[in-house]
């Protein structure tokens, strides 16, 4: 699976503290079977994360 950041939220990721940078690297290597979404905003990165599981039970 690939993870797409784009340029402007790394370059967000970068200027936040390297305990939040941490955090983030975990999150992207551990987004599987999940869809995310971020912006960033004054109070940081805001972020949506919804599960998006298998085909298996699909409808359809």
């Amino acid at each position: 699976m690939n993870v797409i950041t784009k340029p402007k939220i790394l370059k967000a990721v970068r200027l936040k503290p390297q305990k939040e940078q941490v955090l983030f690297a975990k999150l992207v290597r551990d987004l599987h079977d999940w869809a995310a979404c971020w912006i960033e905003t004054i109070k940081g990165i805001e972020l949506e994360v919804t599960y998006v599981g298998s085909r298996e039970n699909a409808p359809y």
